[in-house]
């Protein structure tokens, strides 16, 4: 049963859902050393230019 200040995920909007969501794996990944999605998705076109760059046909 959720205390009087929670509310149950279907009775949320998608705001809160969302920032629901984002707690829990700023929880979950605290400490892994993991590298947060935001710098991932940032540099990915960078490094997928590189790679696209530096690739070499095999025969």
């Amino acid at each position: 049963m959720p205390e009087a200040n929670e509310k149950l995920v279907g009775e949320m909007d998608e705001i809160e859902f969302n920032a629901l969501i984002e707690k829990f794996i700023e929880r979950e990944t605290e400490g892994t050393g993991e590298v947060p999605a935001e710098a991932l998705f940032e540099v990915l076109p960078d490094f997928l230019a590189k790679m696209a760059e530096s690739a070499q046909d095999v025969e």
